[in-house]
């Protein structure tokens, strides 16, 4: 029988009520696109980053989101936070947070010489060192070469360019180009002197210095003694532009000549018999012998000893 119960509600009819509950928060999840990054969250990105949130709830739909904006960074960063928050229909509120590192600037590096030019006129007479100084203001330096040593002679000696490399992993552009002037040799000498040297004359030795590298600065020898009959020496020296020093021996003989020591007329004609002619045995001794004879003396070639018992 149909009719209203005591309730109000209708005899004979069944009714059904849905309840609808949510008990877990939002779920949000990030992706950050850039170059480099890795999987290391920590990691320094090298180019120009996209940030994008994802918020869901797979029970009932997002009532309120703050902070959660897709965004592009494309400016160098020490370290930036990103954060997003939502809450659902019944859930709690969730938060995510996204610290990004940025660093696209490339290091510095600039190349010098690490010692000071021990010869003259700017040039080395040893090795040469130069450094490298490398600089980054954000991630800071990962690597820096060595300082090279350059060992080459020559007036145009060069370093290798090299490159620096940062935490974040940007390579430096090449580094300057440091040129230096290396002579570690001393000049070469070939001394000679005018043949024959003859007593009582006047001479110069020439030191013939040659340089390959730096040039020759300076060059002299010694004087020359013709005083006397026999074997003499002096020395002879040459500096290069570097400063590189040489000092030799030179050795020589001082002879003569009958025109040379005055002989005129007779006198003249039988020394160049004696000692200019060739004359050997008992021809020589002949000419020796009317020599003393005439003249009681020797001609400048014979010493006293080279007559003894030719005489008597």
């Amino acid at each position: 029988v149909e009719g209203e119960d005591a309730n109000g509600f209708m005899a004979g009819h069944a009714y059904m009520v849905n309840i609808l509950a949510d008990s877990t928060p939002p779920v949000i999840a990030y992706t950050l696109n850039g170059a480099a990054p890795g999987s290391d969250p920590t990691a320094w990105y090298t180019s120009d980053v996209a940030l994008a949130w994802s918020v869901t709830d797979p029970e009932s739909s997002i009532s309120s989101m703050t902070g959660c904006v897709d965004e592009s960074l494309n400016t160098d960063t020490s370290g930036t936070t990103r954060s997003c928050t939502a809450s659902s229909a019944g859930g709690s509120g969730s938060l995510a947070t996204v610290s990004i590192r940025r660093d696209a600037t490339k290091p510095t590096i600039t190349a010098s010489e690490a010692s000071t030019a021990n010869g003259n006129n700017g040039w080395y007479r040893g090795d040469a060192s130069v450094s490298f100084a490398c600089n980054d203001n954000l991630s800071g330096v990962a690597s820096c070469p060595a300082a090279q040593t350059l060992s080459a002679e020559g007036s145009a000696v060069s370093s290798t360019a090299q490159t620096a490399t940062d935490v974040a992993g940007n390579v430096s552009a090449a580094s300057n180009i440091v040129t230096v002037k290396i002579d570690k040799t001393a000049p070469t000498l070939a001394p000679s002197v005018p043949s024959p040297l003859l007593r009582g004359q006047s001479y110069s030795a020439s030191p013939n210095a040659s340089d390959a590298t730096s040039g020759v600065a300076s060059q002299s020898c010694g004087a020359l003694d013709t005083s006397s009959l026999g074997s003499k020496s002096t020395t002879c020296s040459a500096t290069d532009n570097a400063g590189n020093s040489i000092t030799v021996p030179l050795n020589y003989t001082v002879t003569t000549t009958c025109a040379n020591d005055g002989y005129k007329g007779t006198q003249l004609s039988w020394c160049v018999q004696i000692c200019e002619s060739g004359l050997t045995g008992q021809a020589l001794d002949n000419w020796i012998h009317r020599w003393f004879r005439q003249f009681h003396n020797y001609p400048y070639c014979v010493a006293p000893q080279q007559t003894l018992g030719l005489l008597h």
